[in-house]
């Protein structure tokens, strides 16, 4: 048994070069679109008036639905690509405004 642990502890470690996957689905939303919703959340605007503003719009859900629910914009919200934004990172080549940034705004 000893013997086995110790063959166990000096096998070499495999390090790849390959870069991580992304876990998850892919983003069905397009980047313009999330950074308009991150950028008006963070105004200050209310999840119906975010709908609101993409309704009048003309602007397909994500899942090709033609109108806007609270309940879209949260869940876009709470996407990673969407906290990414918030904390100002850079996706795409996009990214908001930095007059938008606030420490104190949290993700819903």
């Amino acid at each position: 048994m000893a013997e086995t642990v110790s063959v166990m502890v000096a096998s070499p470690i495999r390090y790849t070069t390959r870069p991580r996957r992304r876990r998850g689905r892919p983003r069905l939303c397009h980047i313009d679109l999330l950074v308009r919703v991150v950028e008006l959340r963070l105004e200050g605007a209310l999840l119906a008036e975010i709908c609101n503003h993409l309704n009048a719009d003309g602007v397909p859900t994500p899942g090709g639905g033609l109108r806007w629910w609270p309940s879209h914009v949260h869940r876009l919200l709470r996407t990673y690509d969407a906290q990414l934004l918030t904390d100002g990172h850079e996706i795409d080549g996009r990214r908001i405004s930095g007059q938008y940034l606030a420490s104190s705004w949290t993700p819903l």
